[in-house]
This record gives structure tokens, C-alpha cells and sequence, in this order.
């Protein structure tokens, strides 16, 4: 019976060590690799129609780990998914007709345009959605604010991208680097690399409710549509000279 015993309380006594064990390598990995908090406050200015600029304040919080990515090691994690990770926050004042127009939210904008006077903004959202994935929001100016309306209330005429774009992705296409922001200019239907872009999917879901899918390229025969249809208001310059957009 002793022998029996001790059989038993060997595996039994390996296996609450091993659990333990588990338990305690995220406690002792998170200890290692702390948050840590950034912040930024830019001064900035967008092309919000043809020729017409207005200037905006942006701040951001973003969380990051002092070494290296835990979700890159733990599954990819999003921003507010998992303890170990906190939600980037980012505020908006936008001088706009002797007004400042502020918007507070997560995700990434994407599109600060102007249409009868008002302002409008569609926000690239990765952080409230589950891992891998994203949605595009959309939002006009009331009282004051960027408030939220849905996809088929944005104005079709001006669903276009002009911020977070790169001159230099760093790819290539016929043996010329990429440049996000004369695509956004071109809004060509015909360009590979136009309709696989974000403004080429927030048409689609404007017009159709389909909601944003990064595998799914956008048929050039319903952008070509599209562009008829609504006569879509380009920009001219989206850039100011000499500047870059934030790396995505």
C-alpha cells in the first residue's frame, strides 16, 4: 500500500508543479516586458476638398510593451482583447469656420473631408473588433463634435481617403514603388493596386452594406459605376508639399 501511495503522489505532486508553472511564465514573461504608455499631440492639416485645407490637432495613446511584442507571442492579441494590452486612444480638434470641431475614438482616421459646409470622417477601427479583424466608422459634424452615423448617411461624393497614407510603401508595381497618396489623387478603376485600397472598400460598403474584408479586392466594373453615378470629388494635392502621412 505504501508503494502504491507514493506512486500516486509523485505524478500527482509533478503535475500541480507543472500547472503552476504555467500559471506563473505569463506572470514572469509580463513582469519582464511591462507596458509601457506613448503619447503624441501633432499639429497637422488636410486637404478636406479641392484646394481647401483646415488645420487639426491630434493626439494618440498607444500602449506598448517595453520588449518587443507579447502579441507576437501570444496569438496576435488585439488592443483590448487581453489583459496584458491596453486600447489606443486618439483625440481630434479640428479648426473648422472659427469652430473647433473635436472627435474622440479608437482606431485609425482615415478620411477628413468636407461637404456643404460640414465636416465628415471615416475612422479605421482595428481595436474594437476581434483579432484580425477591422471595420470602417463613419461620422459627421453636430453641435460641436464628430458623431457617429451609419455607412449610407456618409456622402458618396466624398468617401475618399486622404490621410494615413504612405509616398513609399516600400512595394513595387511595374518596377515603381507604390505611392498611396497618388492613387488616393487617381482613383482609378483600373489600378490594381486602387482597388484593393481602403477607399475602394468604403465604396463598396456604402453602397452595397458589405462590410470591410482586407482579401477581397473591389470589381472594376462597380467602381467604375460608382465614379459615374456620384461624380466623386477628387483632391489635388491630399499632401502638403514635403510632408508624410503616419506609417500604418
Amino acid at each position: 500500500m505504501k508503494k502504491f501511495v507514493l506512486l500516486v503522489a509523485v505524478p500527482f505532486t509533478c503535475g500541480i508543479a507543472f500547472v503552476i508553472g504555467l500559471i506563473a511564465i505569463p506572470s514572469f514573461a509580463q513582469s519582464l516586458n511591462r507596458l509601457k504608455k506613448t503619447e503624441e499631440l501633432l499639429d497637422k492639416q488636410a486637404e478636406v476638398s479641392p484646394g481647401v485645407w483646415c488645420k487639426y490637432q491630434e493626439y494618440r495613446t498607444k500602449w506598448k510593451l517595453e520588449n518587443g511584442s507579447w502579441g507576437a507571442i501570444h496569438g496576435g492579441l488585439t488592443s483590448q482583447k487581453r489583459k496584458f494590452w491596453q486600447t489606443d486612444f486618439e483625440w481630434m480638434s479640428i479648426a473648422w469656420h472659427d469652430e473647433n470641431i473635436t472627435w474622440l475614438g479608437v482606431g485609425e482616421p482615415i478620411c477628413l473631408r468636407a461637404w456643404k459646409d460640414k465636416l465628415y470622417l471615416i475612422v479605421f477601427d482595428r481595436d474594437s473588433v476581434t483579432a484580425n479583424s477591422a471595420r470602417f466608422r463613419f461620422y459627421h459634424q453636430d453641435h460641436g463634435v464628430l458623431a457617429e452615423i451609419a455607412a449610407n448617411d456618409f456622402p458618396r461624393e466624398i468617401a475618399t481617403q486622404n490621410l494615413w497614407l504612405e509616398t513609399d510603401t516600400g512595394g513595387e508595381r511595374d518596377g515603381k514603388a507604390i505611392n498611396e497618396v497618388e492613387i488616393a489623387k487617381a482613383l482609378d478603376p483600373a489600378s490594381i493596386d486602387f482597388r484593393d485600397s481602403l477607399t475602394a472598400k468604403i465604396w463598396r460598403q456604402c453602397e452595397t452594406g458589405e462590410e470591410y474584408a482586407d482579401k477581397h479586392d473591389v470589381e472594376q466594373s462597380f467602381l467604375e459605376t460608382y465614379l459615374k453615378k456620384y461624380t466623386v470629388e477628387r483632391l489635388q494635392q491630399i499632401l502638403p508639399p514635403e510632408e508624410k502621412q503616419s506609417a500604418k
